[in-house]
């Protein structure tokens, strides 16, 4: 179930889409990081870049900062990269209403009522993995739901 490197010198970007991505816009998107990910760089230092698709719900780009860091400046210039992609599909890959969980083995994308009622009905546990919107660190990509957001609205008690 890991999508790329776990380590807390990891740093992640999350790029949601609002609807499943078609093969066809994964290919356009997997080309264009391809092109442009091994020219990413801040300062004029190349970055330690990789990106990883979620399923078809979206993908994540991520930098291991310990021999390059990335900037301010590198951060606007893969921001605009997306924005790009999301222009020539037609397409919002900054969604965050979607939850993206894993159930079943795979990524699925619930809304926050969709997700509720999931647990109340005992189909997930607070145990069950999501991805982490707000994650900084791969390490903190992917997360129980005790440990989200998400668990002050579930009814059973987290310790």
């Amino acid at each position: 179930m890991n999508l790329l490197p776990t380590s807390a010198s990891v740093k992640v970007w999350v790029f949601q889409a609002e609807n499943l991505l078609s093969d066809q816009q994964k290919n356009v998107i997997s080309s264009n990081m391809n092109e442009f990910l091994p020219n990413w760089k801040a300062h004029q230092i190349k970055l330690d870049p990789g990106f990883e698709f979620v399923g078809n719900l979206g993908f994540v780009v991520y930098n291991d900062e310990i021999n390059s860091g990335s900037s301010g400046c590198s951060i606007d210039k893969l921001i605009h990269n997306i924005k790009i992609i999301e222009d020539h599909l037609n397409i919002n890959l900054f969604n965050r209403m979607g939850i993206i969980l894993y159930s079943d083995g795979e990524w699925v994308q619930v809304s926050l009522d969709e997700l509720i009622d999931l647990f109340n009905k005992g189909a997930l546990s607070i145990n069950d993995n999501i991805i982490n919107q707000a994650a900084i660190s791969a390490d903190q990509l992917i997360i129980p739901l005790k440990e989200s957001w998400v668990q002050k609205y579930l009814k059973e008690t987290v310790n």
